[in-house]
């Protein structure tokens, strides 16, 4: 019986090869592949549900439908930009925005005419007039009182009370208001220390009221134009006399002029302008009373010295008016506008104050 010998004892070993040993293949690798069986299998052994299959029903959409609803949301906004639409076109094509174009044009059509007559054409016509003046001569006392009589009763500006009031006539153009001067003094002297503010009623010799033309040709203080004068303003005007102790030297309208606080008298001169004319067309012939040099000083009723070199910018109760001072250190010429209807010259600030205050 053959004996089982190990074929790895060492009896064995040593005539064999290595070779010739034979050879053990590698374990088998275990692969585990997943499938939806498994899958769901597992989910039921960690505690889950398998999963249900359940039918959902979808509504039907018909074509129709469809179409329904395009049209009501295409309706809806038709009208809404129709709307708009129309508002559009109301603004642009609106009656009123034409007349708004058309008013804006007339306007800005208006300022140029404006303009054009304020800065061409008025200076214009005023240097033809001065050109070719007419010839007019001094009115005599016969000539003023005629034209004295033609219409017009004198109405005083004022509206608060004066302290008095006097006529005041003057007969020729030679005595002006120095001819005039014991009538004045005859009536200050009746009035109480505490008066300031006197009215005079300009009268031609026959007792009838002077036109302003009139006035300042027989007083020989034109200093404004009387063509100007006689366009412009109404014939009635104002004069006013302001009472002030000043110690200036004596003259016809000055009471004790032996006395160091001798009373002095500054007149003032109110005229109204006519319905339709206005301060701002009429400026540059007002402002000739700037260059009226030869006539300043008998505005005054006592010679106010030498006057400076230009008109100076100031404010009077609050109004605009242009001053120019003279030498004696007290006199002035002031003249300004007052409610745009009224052209006020005065020889006192503080007459002019005191008739600003009056009215």
């Amino acid at each position: 019986m053959e004996s089982n010998q190990n074929p790895w004892s060492a009896e064995n070993a040593s005539g064999r090869q290595v070779s010739e040993m034979p050879k053990v293949g590698a374990p088998p690798v275990e692969v585990a592949i997943r499938t939806m069986a498994s899958d769901i299998a597992s989910i039921g052994q960690s505690g889950g549900g398998p999963p249900k299959a359940e039918t959902v029903t979808l509504p039907s959409f018909r074509q129709e439908e469809i179409n329904l609803t395009e049209n009501k949301e295409s309706r809806r906004a038709e009208p809404e930009m129709k709307v708009v639409s129309e508002k559009l076109s109301n603004i642009l094509g609106a009656p009123a925005f034409k007349y708004f174009l058309l008013a804006g044009s007339i306007l800005v059509g208006a300022a140029v005419v404006f303009l054009i007559s304020y800065y061409v054409l008025y200076p214009l016509i005023g240097r033809l007039k001065s050109a070719t003046p007419a010839a007019v001569s001094a009115p005599t006392s016969t000539e003023a009182s005629t034209r004295a009589g033609q219409g017009f009763e004198h109405r005083s500006f004022f509206t608060q009370a004066v302290d008095g009031t006097f006529p005041l006539k003057i007969s020729s153009s030679n005595a002006g208001f120095e001819g005039s001067g014991e009538q004045s003094r005859q009536f200050l002297a009746g009035l109480a220390s505490s008066s300031t503010f006197f009215e005079i009623e300009a009268q031609s010799s026959d007792g009838k009221a002077l036109a302003a033309n009139d006035f300042f040709s027989l007083i020989n203080g034109g200093v404004l134009e009387e063509s100007f004068l006689v366009f412009a303003f109404n014939p009635d005007f104002t004069v006013f006399l302001y009472k002030d102790k000043k110690g200036l030297p004596a003259g016809p309208f000055r009471q004790n002029s032996g006395d160091a606080s001798q009373t002095v008298i500054w007149p003032g001169y109110i005229f109204q302008l006519k319905t339709g004319q206005t301060p701002l067309l009429l400026q540059p012939m007002v402002a000739k009373i700037e260059s009226a040099s030869s006539n300043w000083e008998n505005l005054f009723l006592q010679s106010p010295g030498n006057p400076a070199a230009a008109f100076r910018d100031a404010l009077v109760s609050g109004q605009p008016v242009r001053v120019l001072d003279f030498s004696d250190g007290k006199s002035v010429l002031v003249y300004g506008w007052l409610f745009n209807k009224y052209l006020i010259i005065s020889t006192s600030l503080e007459g002019m104050k005191q008739a600003i205050q009056h009215f």
